[in-house]
């Protein structure tokens, strides 16, 4: 398989019709949400991703248009035919690969976007950023959780405390060493996925996100070759964030304003997506 780590293991093959915010309960305007005039579903390819099949050799995929985002490239709240990639692939009858996550982190969308270039190397990448507060783990932070977890869980009262991080199992006593690896498993160290790592706020400043962010931009600008690149904020994001600091030599979509909102009464419907993919087409 190719780009065998791009998978949402809770998504794979599933169809849904509520995803997230998109949901009675969650919605922001439970009356928005009852008058409604589209069906949605919500449908996962094999990958866990609300796309088709990708194509399975390296032509066609670096033929192919890649979009990264978070929730607004998902589509959340709007059948799929009013999302910003459905109207990108009828504009410009490419394939378009949506790599998009609901509640995904800058760092995520930066991650994936520079294995990509780095693997494939094609011709077109948008990336639709998210916003500066969403941070996530560490694999190291999440193997460190499930290890004090694991440990507290298992503890007897006679047991020291929990040393700090897995690696340091050799300070406890052997007899809990041979009792955790016979009886128990390392059960904390299992495959950590995406989704683990997602939509983690950390306690930080407005700078240090932002700083986060330049440094998310720069890995993914520093990893282009022959790719077009074409950054874009979501909407009321930081309109700012790239001119101030001229972060990109790469075309930046001027920020634009939600005209119409999804059936979430958050995200937005499929005349701003239109303005967004006008905006594309015209880089392009």
């Amino acid at each position: 398989m190719i780009l065998p780590e791009f998978i949402l293991t809770s998504r794979q093959n599933q169809i849904w019709f509520e995803s997230g915010m998109d949901s009675f309960d969650k919605c922001l305007d439970k009356q928005h949400f009852k008058n409604y005039q589209h069906q949605i579903t919500y449908n996962y390819n094999s990958r866990g991703f609300r796309d088709t099949e990708w194509p399975d050799n390296i032509t066609e995929l670096q033929d192919s248009v890649w979009c990264f985002g978070d929730s607004f490239t998902v589509g959340i709240g709007s059948p799929l035919e009013h999302t910003w990639t459905h109207l990108l692939r009828q504009h410009t009858k490419k394939r378009v690969i949506n790599i998009s996550m609901d509640g995904a982190s800058n760092n995520w969308i930066s991650r994936k976007a520079v294995e990509v270039l780095q693997l494939i190397k094609p011709k077109i990448i948008i990336l639709h950023w998210s916003y500066t507060h969403r941070r996530e783990y560490t694999v190291q932070e999440i193997v460190n959780a499930r290890w004090q977890n694991y440990y507290n869980d298992i503890q007897h009262t006679t047991w020291p405390n929990c040393p700090p991080t897995p690696d340091q199992i050799d300070l406890l006593p052997k007899f809990i060493q041979v009792e955790m690896s016979e009886l128990h498993g390392h059960k904390w160290d299992r495959p950590i996925s995406d989704e683990d790592r997602k939509l983690h706020e950390r306690n930080t400043t407005i700078d240090e996100d932002i700083a986060n962010f330049y440094q998310c931009i720069q890995a993914v600008d520093s990893s282009v070759t022959t790719t077009k690149i074409i950054h874009s904020n979501i909407p009321k994001f930081h309109p700012t964030l790239f001119d101030t600091k001229q972060l990109s030599i790469n075309p930046v979509i001027p920020e634009f304003k939600i005209v119409d909102l999804a059936r979430d009464h958050f995200h937005y419907d499929v005349k701003t997506a239109t303005a967004f993919v006008n905006n594309i087409i015209n880089l392009l």
